[in-house]
C-alpha cells in the first residue's frame, strides 16, 4: 500500500493572539486532570520539604 501525503489547508480569519488563546483553551481542557495532579503533587512535595526544614523543637515566644 502506498503512503499518501495529506495536505491540509485552512483559512484562519482570527488574529495570532486569538488563535493562540483558542489553542491554549483546547490544550488546557484536554489536560486539566494531568495539570491538577501535577499541582497537587508539587504541593505535597513542598509540604514535605518544609517539614524537613522545620526546627525539631518549636516553642511559643
Amino acid at each position: 500500500m502506498k503512503n499518501h501525503k495529506f495536505i491540509v489547508k485552512f483559512h484562519n480569519p482570527n488574529s495570532a493572539e486569538e488563535t493562540a488563546e483558542a489553542f491554549l483553551a483546547i490544550m488546557l481542557a484536554a489536560n486539566t486532570e494531568k495539570i491538577e495532579e501535577e499541582i497537587l503533587h508539587n504541593i505535597e512535595k513542598e509540604k514535605a520539604r518544609r517539614t524537613r526544614k522545620a526546627p525539631a523543637i518549636s516553642a511559643a515566644v
